[in-house]
């Protein structure tokens, strides 16, 4: 291995899930490079959705030497004596709109992620596929319970709403079938739900301007449907203006030799 500190004083942060990893095994070449980075003076860390509980079988297998960032930001802690750096908790009237929504929408499920569990109010449709392999990855992670107003947090960290996004050709199916009439209605009533509490609401169930080989699967898109999402944001949102680098959006999307997907294969 090569002497120096050439890495000295950059930060390496990485994402777990489709990244790092795609479960809980970590890569033998991933497991070599990050301890590589680290022996020639780089600093590495961890930023996910998850939550700190669903990192058990993960940490044991790498060396993390900064704050790890769970709940896409919101609960920071030290690996070395678990300390709690940050923590963002959602405004008490997150509660009543989610709870408002599954009441209008029996399809829709509903999951809190926080630091000790994932806390599902209800999985949703289950037999949509996307369904339900989001909810055999949650329970194989070993902290994932059902939540009541006894047992369940009284103050909420992060709410996932189990709507699985759709590669065009699958929403077109769905679409012609006649069996899925809620997207019609879906989002004029997320729209009245969202009013009072002054949310912004969008829909890209359906992208046409991407393509089935943009999507890992039918319900996860990859790399490239998310910067055409963000970019769509960029142009439409308020609470985002200004705030997205649509120079590098646009860049990125110029480039078509490097899609995130290439025959079904990850292409990095």
């Amino acid at each position: 291995m090569e002497s120096g500190q050439i890495f000295k004083g950059m930060l390496l942060v990485s994402d777990i899930d489709g990244t790092l990893t795609e479960l809980t095994e970590i890569p033998q070449n991933n497991i070599e490079a990050i301890n590589r980075f680290i022996a020639l003076g780089g600093t590495f860390t961890l930023c996910t959705g998850r939550p700190k509980c669903a990192l058990a079988e993960i940490l044991p297998q790498l060396k993390v030497t900064a704050p790890i960032i769970t709940i896409n930001g919101g609960y920071v802690y030290s690996p070395q004596d678990d300390t709690v750096l940050f923590g963002a908790e959602l405004p008490e009237s997150v509660r009543d709109f989610v709870f408002a929504l599954l009441e209008r929408f029996d399809q829709v499920g509903a999951m809190l992620v926080e630091p000790d569990n994932y806390w599902v109010i209800r999985w949703g449709d289950e037999s949509l596929e996307g369904v339900a392999q989001r909810r055999d990855m949650y329970m194989r992670e070993g902290c994932c319970r059902m939540y009541s107003e006894e047992e369940g947090p009284k103050r909420w960290h992060k709410v996932v709403l189990i709507v699985p996004p759709y590669a065009p050709s699958v929403y077109e199916r769905m679409a012609a079938s006649g069996n899925y009439g809620y997207f019609d209605w879906i989002m004029p009533i997320l729209t009245e739900l969202c009013e009072p509490y002054g949310y912004e609401v969008y829909d890209f169930s359906y992208m046409p301007d991407t393509s089935d080989d943009e999507y890992i699967d039918g319900y996860h898109g990859g790399d490239r449907v998310y910067a055409r999402l963000t970019r769509q944001l960029a142009e439409q949102s308020t609470i985002l203006e200004g705030l997205i680098d649509t120079d590098y959006l646009d860049a990125a999307l110029a480039d078509d030799s490097m899609p995130l997907l290439s025959d079904g294969q990850y292409n990095f």
